[in-house]
């Protein structure tokens, strides 16, 4: 969220700052499979995912 208020102030090394911090954490990866994230039973577990009920 900070990175987007900083590309909406036109910050934009700030906000390559924190889009970086991001990018490179490990708790933040994209799901191996695309389709886990569809895929009911596999969204609880997969990273990609920020909220799941």
């Amino acid at each position: 969220m900070l990175c987007k208020l900083y590309m909406t102030e036109d910050r934009l090394a700030d906000a390559i700052k924190y889009g970086t911090f991001v990018f490179n954490d490990k708790n933040y990866a994209l799901a191996g499979d695309y389709t886990d994230n569809f895929t009911v039973g596999n969204q609880e577990s997969n990273s990609e995912i920020l909220f799941a009920v």
